[in-house]
């Protein structure tokens, strides 16, 4: 299921902006490791980086779809594995700026905050420069009319 959840952000990503503002699952070197006495890059693969002007100079965006976490450890937090790999990323790609986006799960009887178009920050992480946000997506209704297009206005309006 984390691979229909990376599919949904990435698809939602190229709907709400220009094909040539988001970048999916590219290659960036983080650095080397040595292996058995020869050196090797060590590559990082943020799933996407969104140039929210679609410009050269935009402001830039890692975003990394998250399917569990916060719920399932009982935690509104951050955990420090997501804000490691966030700063590789960050390191690698020169963006300050990532955004970690987790379904929100629907407990008992569905709210409005369980309702697709509904996107909250749920927790903020500042280390080394770079500014970590965790959001939720509500899912609930995806499938009606405008639900897939209310989900990516609401992807797009948390960045």
């Amino acid at each position: 299921t984390w691979q229909v959840w990376e599919q949904l952000i990435s698809l939602s990503l190229r709907s709400a902006y220009p094909p040539s503002s988001v970048v999916l699952q590219s290659q960036y070197k983080l650095g080397t490791r040595a292996v058995g006495g020869a050196v090797k890059d060590l590559h990082v693969y943020p799933d996407a980086i969104v140039a929210l002007n679609g410009t050269e100079d935009a402001r830039k965006i890692i975003v990394d779809a998250k399917y569990k976490g916060h719920v399932e450890r009982g935690s509104t937090a951050i955990s420090n594995a997501d804000v490691y790999e966030a700063l590789a990323f960050a390191r690698a790609t020169g963006i300050s700026e990532a955004i970690l986006a987790y379904p929100r799960p629907i407990e008992g009887i569905p709210s409005a905050r369980d309702e697709v178009g509904h996107a909250q920050e749920f927790s903020r992480v500042v280390a080394d420069g770079v500014v970590v946000r965790a959001i939720e997506l509500g899912v609930c209704g995806i499938s009606r009319r405008n639900g897939l297009k209310r989900f990516s206005e609401a992807l797009a309006g948390a960045l």
